[in-house]
């Protein structure tokens, strides 16, 4: 919970996935290791597109079709 920490974000990782970093969470009583610490993935695509990266947005679709 304090300072930061690299996380690496899978290829092909949707919004809402969890990751975990390993006795980066809560500290355990009695001096143990720290517990698990969840990152929960957020995936915002942009609102606002120009057309060119609107026709590559469509394009990318077409290529890449959500099972």
């Amino acid at each position: 919970l304090e300072g930061s920490a690299k996380i690496q974000v899978p290829p092909g990782t949707r919004s809402g996935q969890r990751l975990r970093l390993r006795e980066r969470g809560v500290p355990a009583p009695g001096g143990r290791l720290a517990g698990d610490l969840y990152v929960v993935i957020q995936i915002q695509p942009p609102t606002q597109l120009d057309e060119r990266s609107r026709q590559l947005m469509e394009e990318f679709q077409q290529l890449n079709p959500v099972p």
